[in-house]
């Protein structure tokens, strides 16, 4: 009875990670089509690369935003992996993990002091 109860509780675990996922996901896509900034680079840099006499501008435009798009994802994707990596190694050393907690402490405490004594303006 107690294996199906730790069945339950790790299939119950599974699906609320890949529900989180989901809403992380979402939250990404939403984020980035509501950045002003990717919208200022495909408007401001883009047409640079665009050659009138190429053929038709509106499928060079898409092809270009593509490419950036897939390099983008590769590179996301990468700094992504790299960062968990790292994130697993740091906080495996139990020695590293209490430094990084300690700085986390103080960072906190000095902005803290720093509120606390601001002038309001």
């Amino acid at each position: 009875m107690a294996s199906v109860q730790r069945k339950r509780r790790r299939l119950g675990a599974r699906a609320s990670r890949a529900a989180n996922l989901d809403v992380t996901v979402q939250k990404g896509i939403f984020m980035n089509v509501l950045n002003p900034k990717v919208s200022l680079f495909f408007l401001a840099l883009l047409p640079q690369f665009v050659h009138p006499s190429a053929g038709q501008i509106p499928q060079q435009m898409l092809v270009l935003g593509v490419i950036f798009l897939v390099q983008a994802l590769v590179v996301f994707t990468l700094v992504s992996i790299g960062a968990e990596k790292l994130r697993h190694w740091l906080l495996s050393n139990e020695r590293i993990a209490r430094r990084i907690h300690w700085l986390k402490g103080v960072l906190f405490a000095v902005i803290g002091i720093q509120i606390a004594f601001s002038e309001r303006s």
